[in-house]
């Protein structure tokens, strides 16, 4: 870990890092320990908790609102591979040997390759544009990489295109891996036709490719055409402008989840049930473990997420949020009812209180889809969304 710290450190410019060790409060906090540890890097490590006790660090997490992230369930590297009787005096060299029998630098690289992720969220945000003419938005991308729905195996297919050190362009897949999309950043538009070659080269699964283009992605539909794509669909997503308000009424009899109040497994079982899961694949089995990959993405706002609940404290109808506050973007994602509860306003509620809770923010607007329902309660004028295949 240490390793992959001092390769991202040295390229954002860091001189040292910062750790939260304190001095034998688990196994790999010994002097022993610890030596080892540094004995991987050049550049200094500074522990401001090396000396104080558990009561000491929980008082100062209280005091920084850290408190409550840390105590998150969470199963990180810790949890998951430390061994029943760790060594509390490692020997550098069985360290180093033991090391020895496994492929370091391989795991180090992709590591590091993974941090391009929080590039490409920032360009994201760069390129961002209501009619999506840069790409989509970041969220789009987050949401997708973190979610249990989405073949990853083909991750390594994506590209990412550079002028010096700033990403200018991204070519990459959601679900299913054969659907491609392309985010370039104004002034490199003589890229598109390069990364529509790159798509039909690389990223075809199985002899299946389309490409998913925006409306407002006028290079890529022209380089489509030139390649010898064809129009061959497409539908629109509405947004909400938030310069109208959005006030449905909750029914009587439901209320919603207070701010930050949304359980994790209830939100999974209502989900599983709103999108007919329980009707292809049987009753949910009580499984939610993979949602903490959502909640603790990056980027992700879970605190701003509803759910509807009926009298017996159920959810019945829930709503996500990603708030990207430098756009102003309630991105909504995702939206379901559990079928028994359908047709009762319960989802034109919830995007009203989304509104209410959102628009003190700064909110502008809100993304949508494209089923009817969206024109029905107001949404208007969003994301042409176009599909194209040879």
């Amino acid at each position: 870990m240490l390793r992959a710290a001092q390769r991202i450190a040295e390229d954002e410019g860091c001189l040292a890092l910062i750790t939260g060790e304190s001095l034998g409060q688990v196994a790999s906090q010994t002097i022993q320990a610890i030596a080892c540890t540094d004995a991987v890097v050049s550049i200094p490590v500074f522990r401001p908790l090396i000396g104080s006790d558990k009561a000491e660090i929980v008082k100062t997490a209280r005091k920084i609102d850290t408190f409550d992230i840390s105590i998150e369930p969470y199963e990180d590297c810790c949890t998951i591979f430390t061994p029943k009787h760790p060594r509390t005096k490692p020997n550098l060299e069985m360290v180093e040997r033991g090391e020895g029998a496994i492929d370091g630098e391989g795991l180090l690289k992709e590591a590091l390759e993974n941090v391009n992720h929080m590039d490409v969220y920032k360009f994201m945000l760069d390129n961002y544009r209501r009619d999506w003419g840069g790409g989509v938005p970041a969220p789009f991308w987050e949401y997708a990489l973190v979610s249990s729905w989405m073949d990853k195996s083909y991750l390594h297919r994506c590209r990412i295109w550079k002028d010096g050190e700033r990403i200018v362009g991204f070519c990459f897949h959601e679900n299913p891996p054969s659907d491609v999309y392309f985010s370039l950043r104004e002034g490199y538009e003589e890229l598109a036709p390069e990364m529509v070659e790159y798509a039909e080269k690389h990223m075809a699964i199985k002899g299946e490719l389309k490409l998913v283009i925006f409306g407002g992605q006028t290079g890529f539909i022209k380089a489509a055409e030139a390649a010898g794509f064809a129009r061959c669909g497409g539908h629109e997503d509405l947004l909400y402008d938030y310069g109208r308000p959005l006030d449905y009424k909750l029914p009587q009899g439901f209320t919603f989840t207070e701010i930050g109040g949304v359980d994790p497994a209830k939100a999974c079982e209502c989900c599983w049930k709103g999108f007919d899961h329980e009707k292809e694949e049987g009753p949910w089995n009580g499984e939610y473990e993979y949602v903490y990959d959502l909640i603790c993405a990056p980027h992700a706002t879970p605190e701003y997420a509803i759910a509807v609940m009926n009298e017996r404290g159920e959810y019945v109808c829930y709503a996500g949020m990603w708030w990207v506050p430098e756009h102003g973007l309630a991105y909504m994602e995702p939206l379901c009812t559990v079928p028994e509860y359908r047709h009762k306003g319960l989802a034109a509620a919830a995007l009203s209180e989304l509104y209410r809770r959102m628009k003190p923010l700064g909110a502008t607007h809100m993304t949508g889809g494209g089923n009817p329902f969206y024109a029905k309660i107001g949404y208007g004028k969003g994301i042409e969304w176009t599909f194209w295949r040879k």
